[in-house]
């Protein structure tokens, strides 16, 4: 068992690395995770790094990529995080390296494939994307894949307040930078990057964060990612996720108990007090004028 006094990025290094060594699989995790407490920075990002066996080679090359301030920058002008968190949306997410087997057809770049399996209730879905480039084509495709596959006839996705369609351009800048450029680093290997959704039933929002799984194996959806990479995901989430729900219902309760002290002073002082006084001084001033 990790220590308690493991940071959060190092508790989720700590069971993922764990995981992926059992399933003999390796990558590079980024997460994000969207809190609950008031005037935080979200989405909170956490970079717990290589998880699982992997040659120190590969593990330099992935290392110095993203120790790059303008992928933290990409990051924070758009956030699928955010996207998700803001339309409540179970979305999943695979960028693949043009690999036409990937793809529903030849000629597809970008597509849709629901993700049925007995362990999940409710159907999920996945944006599938095997492009060469960052095209605004494809920008265009997955806003409008991601609107469509909402509900029935579809729904106008929002981010931060605005038509998700205005965030073209930061959405092409994440795109480009954050997913498509790994993808050009020969010594990195990656051939697969997956957004795995963190979703709860309570706090507010269903989904409360991301974990980005960047890998050069595929990772297969119905037999590996919801079975066990999403459960496992959400086992080591929910701790920190909880807990600053719990925080934020001792806070409003405080504030309400607070304001229920300051409400009955106010209504003491200024009845037993204030009035009796305001009542003295005009029957003194009726005194004086009789």
């Amino acid at each position: 068992m990790p220590e308690r006094d493991l940071t959060e990025e190092a508790y989720y290094h700590y069971t993922l690395n764990a995981l992926f060594t059992e399933l003999r699989k390796s990558a590079y995790v980024m997460a994000a995770r969207w809190s609950q407490l008031e005037r935080a920075r979200n989405p909170l990002l956490f970079s717990p790094g290589v998880v699982g066996r992997m040659s120190p080679k590969r593990i330099s090359s992935l290392t110095n990529h993203f120790d790059k301030d303008e992928i933290r920058h990409a990051i924070s002008e758009f956030s699928f995080t955010r996207l998700l968190v803001e339309n409540d949306r179970e979305m999943w997410f695979h960028f693949s390296k043009v690999d036409p087997d990937e793809r529903a057809r030849p000629d597809e770049e970008i597509y849709l494939r629901p993700l049925e399996t007995e362990y999940k209730k409710e159907k999920a879905q996945m944006i599938l994307v095997a492009a060469e480039h960052v095209t605004d084509r494809l920008v265009n495709q997955i806003v409008e894949l991601f609107e469509s596959s909402g509900k029935v006839g579809g729904f106008t996705a929002t981010y931060g307040g605005e038509p998700l369609s205005k965030k073209h351009e930061a959405i092409k800048k994440t795109l480009e930078t954050a997913i498509f450029s790994i993808f050009e680093e020969p010594d990195c290997e990656i051939r697969h990057i997956y957004f795995l959704p963190v979703v709860f039933l309570s706090g507010g929002k269903r989904v409360a964060g991301i974990f980005s799984i960047y890998t050069s194996e595929r990772l297969n959806a119905l037999t590996e990612l919801l079975p066990i990479l999403q459960p496992f995901a959400q086992g080591i989430m929910a701790p920190l996720h909880f807990t600053e729900i719990e925080e934020q219902r001792r806070i409003f309760s405080l504030r309400s108990a607070i304001a229920a002290i300051m409400s009955r002073n106010m209504s003491h002082n200024i009845g037993s007090h204030v009035l009796w006084h305001l009542s003295q001084e005009l029957k003194s001033e009726e005194l004086i004028a009789d």
